[in-house]
């Protein structure tokens, strides 16, 4: 984002005339932490199959509520596959199908592509593809369906994935799990275990800025 993020979180804090610094959470350029909290419920109901509904308490994927790490409830993972970052790119957008409440998101002005290799990017990871999807439930769907951001770097042993799923409606401090939920099962397309690494109902490292 050549640090364009951060600059707007501040523009806002200056024109609020606040005078402490800013906290980084998570992002802005501050590494990735992973440090357990316990969070709340929130609740729906929806008997959708990829949906943490009224039942959630008997999906154990459904167990990882958040609440606010992202400002909207968020969920950061990633996987370690041995596969290269093209096949990982590719299994990835086939999963991301209608049929289990899942869409692959391209279009719009300006439209990049996914793959980030032409831009031999190496720092602060190896960078190979990048992509969006979307997830969809009964009540919140379309424009209001959950966003999912991926990226996908190398490194010397195995590819990466980096999974992220934020709520997407605004006041959605609390997810009922469903951004972990959604993401578990993109992992298990993939038949690998979940490094959780922000959100997703763990506390964070708090960076002084």
């Amino acid at each position: 984002d050549n640090g364009q993020n951060y600059k707007s979180l501040s523009f806002l804090a200056e024109k609020m005339q606040i005078q402490s610094k800013l906290v980084v959470k998570h992002g802005c350029g501050a590494p990735l932490s992973s440090l357990p909290r316990e969070l709340n419920e929130n609740e729906e109901d929806s008997s959708f199959p990829s949906y943490c509904g009224a039942d959630a308490s008997k999906d154990p994927d459904c167990a990882r509520k958040d609440f606010g790490s992202c400002g909207n409830a968020c969920c950061l993972v990633e996987l370690q596959l041995n596969q290269s970052p093209e096949k990982v790119h590719q299994a990835l957008i086939d999963g991301l199908t209608p049929s289990n409440g899942f869409s692959y998101v391209t279009g719009g002005q300006p439209d990049p592509a996914d793959d980030l290799r032409p831009y031999n990017i190496t720092s602060p990871e190896n960078f190979q593809f990048i992509a969006q999807g979307r997830h969809d439930a009964p009540k919140y769907h379309g424009i209001n369906g959950d966003i999912l951001n991926f990226a996908i770097y190398q490194t010397s042993r195995a590819s990466v994935l980096r999974m992220f799923s934020v709520s997407r409606i605004h006041g959605a401090l609390g997810d009922n799990g469903q951004n972990y939920k959604s993401l578990s099962l993109v992992a298990k397309t993939f038949n690998a275990d979940m490094n959780v690494k922000y959100g997703c109902g763990m506390k964070s490292e708090v960076n002084l800025v």
